[in-house]
């Protein structure tokens, strides 16, 4: 899973901790609903399923190593920009344009329904296929690639529109 968690890497680089934030909770819960999906089957055949099974899909993500390889790839971006630019500057990024402006929305300030008034025009003419693709992507929840789309098309409106900040450009 090295691409993975190279692309995991250039998220936190892009975008910093919201690139982690919106990326490992969604292939926990990928991992995790697919391994459900694996033993419901497997029982449905008449064999025994358990969170074993579970565990040992996450494990395959190999989660220290991909995280050491996030922290070596941004940790030193972090470092030299705070040795040019001060502390005040890593601050600022990390903490007020992350952290603060998730919890309080200071200058884009919108109620928690925000997405679901403004997501048919802000992802228009794509909207109008946004019935389809939700029916499709249902019936081939099985699959992972349709799966993780969904997840993370799921997550990523969910996590949004809890944040005290919105703006539509958040959601693409």
């Amino acid at each position: 899973p090295w691409l993975l968690w190279l692309g995991v890497a250039i998220a936190m680089l892009s975008k910093g901790p919201v690139g982690l934030a919106c990326t490992l909770p969604v292939l926990f819960l990928d991992r995790t609903i697919g391994a459900r999906q694996r033993i419901s089957q497997q029982e449905a055949a008449g064999f025994k399923g358990s969170a074993v099974a579970i565990a040992d899909d996450l494990r395959r993500l190999c989660w220290a190593r991909g995280i050491g390889l996030v922290l070596i790839a941004s940790v030193p971006w972090y470092v030299l920009a705070g040795y040019q630019r001060g502390w005040p500057f890593v601050e600022a990024v990390l903490v007020y344009q992350n952290v603060d402006r998730y919890l309080t929305g200071y200058s884009h300030a919108q109620p928690w329904w925000y997405y679901f008034k403004t997501i048919l025009y802000d992802f228009f003419p794509a909207s109008l296929l946004l019935p389809i693709g939700l029916w499709v992507a249902r019936r081939r929840f099985a699959e992972p690639a349709a799966r993780l789309a969904l997840v993370w098309a799921l997550f990523a409106f969910c996590f949004f529109t809890f944040s005290g900040s919105k703006q539509g450009k958040y959601l693409l």
